[in-house]
C-alpha cells in the first residue's frame, strides 16, 4: 500500500472561553477573555478567532497573543483606570489585530466572523501559539452595561517538530 503523506492525525477544535469562566465578569470592568494554552509537547495553528460581547453597544476589542500566566483579570481592570494604564497591563503581549463588537455580534477587521468567514490577517499570516501562551480578547471601551465577552478559537493542534501541509 502506498503511503499518502499523512502520518500523523490533526486534532481541529473550535473551543470558546469566556470572561465569566475564568473571573469575574459584568458592569464596571473591562472584560478580558483567554483561550487555553497548548497542551506540552504541542503548538496551535490557529485557523480563526473573533469575539462575542454580549453588550448591546459597540465595543472596541483587541486581540493578543500572551503568555498564559501575564493574562491580566478582568476584576483587576475595573472602568475607572484610563486606557493607557489598560494597555499597560498587557506588555507582554503581541497584538494581533484591533475589532470591534456590534448588537452582540463581532468582527475582526470588515469581515464578520459570526458568518462563518474567516478573519483576514490570519488568513495570510498565520498565527502560531506556543505551550505556554494563549490567544486573549480585551475590551478598550469602558462599560457601566452588565455584560461579558466570549472568545472563540478555530485551530489545529500539531506535536512541535511536525510540519503541517498548510
Amino acid at each position: 500500500m502506498s503511503d499518502c503523506g499523512s502520518t500523523y492525525l490533526l486534532k481541529v477544535q473550535l473551543a470558546q472561553s469566556n470572561s465569566a469562566e475564568s473571573d469575574a465578569f459584568g458592569a464596571s470592568f473591562y472584560n478580558v477573555a483567554k483561550s487555553k494554552s497548548p497542551p506540552s509537547g504541542f503548538y496551535w495553528r490557529v485557523l480563526q478567532v473573533d469575539a462575542i460581547d454580549t453588550n448591546p453597544n459597540a465595543q472596541a476589542l483587541e486581540f493578543v497573543l500572551i503568555p498564559a500566566n501575564k493574562v491580566p483579570l478582568t476584576s483587576e481592570l475595573p472602568i475607572s483606570i484610563p486606557v493607557k494604564e489598560l494597555f499597560k497591563r498587557f506588555l507582554s503581549s503581541i497584538r494581533i489585530c484591533a475589532g470591534h463588537s456590534e448588537a452582540n455580534l463581532s468582527d475582526l477587521t470588515l469581515l464578520k466572523s459570526i458568518d462563518g468567514s474567516f478573519a483576514a490577517p490570519i488568513q495570510m499570516d498565520p498565527i502560531i501559539v506556543p505551550p505556554g501562551w494563549c490567544i486573549a480578547a480585551f475590551e478598550l471601551t469602558a462599560s457601566a452595561i452588565n455584560h461579558r465577552v466570549t472568545l472563540r478559537l478555530w485551530f489545529v493542534e500539531v506535536p512541535i517538530g511536525t510540519e503541517i501541509p498548510f
